[in-house]
């Protein structure tokens, strides 16, 4: 059983690699039924069938010219990917930290892992979940109506919403709700683990981003005929289309070994905020003991026994 304990956050992230490392073949399953489908094949689909329409061609023809890459570049697969999986981006990624945060958890807790069990949670209540999804986006919304560093309020508040989604079936409101009264008290502490845990995460996927970037500038440069291979034509504007899109793959690759490291962070980090606050080692503990909740009582305590009068000292005793 996993010993609980309040923890710093470098035992935090200690605590995480761990679980990332002995976990890491079933995580990165989790993670790549979503992240190759749509980090993967989409901008392939848009390199090989470049006639079809794209969300950066959109922009382009609409904006007066503004070029794909000054539109938020970091959204990369949204703007090479064809136009009809531009709306699949924000739900899949929902689904996947919903599944992430389970399989997470149950490797962290020592529990059961089945991968269908992780996808059927958010799949059998995806209403609920688009639900959750719109509020999550109207409330960061609200934030960077403020300014863009507003957006880091809500963010670090409703950071848990999908462990409360997956974890305590908790929906809409009562999601965010829960996720801001974990963070309550602690806004500090989770604002340092989301910075630090963006600087690795930055750092690790430019070690995987770059060196593919530059092996395929390579292969164009020593290649006859490679522009051909990747899409047909050879005009300065093609290439650059393909450069960025094999970036989103890239990106994309990055996205497949990084989102569970993440999610293995965030998993430590709100198992050890219920420590903190709600005393979640006793709860683990009564639980292995096979002692029922007191929710399970249904809120009712039987009365203590009267304490039983003890003799007199000297009351009773046998005279020698």
């Amino acid at each position: 059983m996993q010993r609980f304990r309040p923890m710093a956050l470098g035992d935090i992230f200690d605590e995480a690699f761990d679980l990332y490392k002995k976990n890491f073949p079933l995580l990165l399953l989790v993670t790549a039924i979503v992240v190759v489908p749509l980090h993967v094949l989409a901008p392939l689909f848009a390199l090989r069938f470049p006639q079809e329409p794209s969300l950066a061609g959109w922009i382009a023809a609409n904006f007066g010219g503004l070029a794909p890459g000054q539109a938020l570049p970091q959204w990369g697969p949204f703007f090479s990917g064809p136009v009809l999986f531009v709306p699949l981006y924000p739900l899949a990624a929902a689904v996947e930290f919903v599944a992430l945060a389970g399989a997470t958890s149950a490797c962290y807790l020592g529990e059961p892992q089945r991968l269908w069990a992780f996808y059927r949670v958010p799949l059998r209540r995806l209403a609920p979940l688009i639900l959750t999804l719109l509020l999550y986006a109207v409330l960061m919304a609200l934030g960077l109506l403020l300014c863009y560093v507003g957006t880091l309020i809500p963010l670090t508040l409703l950071v848990f919403t999908a462990h409360a989604f997956a974890l305590e079936d908790k929906n809409f409101g009562r999601a965010t709700g829960r996720s801001n009264r974990l963070v309550s008290g602690h806004g500090g502490r989770v604002f340092g683990s989301l910075i630090l845990l963006e600087l690795v995460a930055a750092i690790v996927a430019l070690g995987i981003q770059l060196p593919l970037v530059y092996a395929f500038d390579v292969m164009l440069n020593v290649t006859p005929g490679s522009d051909i291979l990747f899409g047909g034509g050879s005009a300065v504007t093609a290439l650059s289309e393909q450069r960025r899109i094999v970036a989103d793959i890239s990106q994309g690759l990055s996205n497949l070994v990084l989102t569970p490291f993440v999610f293995c962070v965030l998993t430590v980090l709100y198992y050890d905020l219920r420590v903190r606050k709600e005393a979640f080692d006793i709860e683990l503990l009564a639980r292995g003991l096979r002692y029922p909740p007191l929710s399970a009582l249904g809120g009712y305590l039987p009365p203590a026994s009267p304490p039983v009068a003890l003799p007199p000292s000297g009351a009773g005793s046998v005279p020698r």
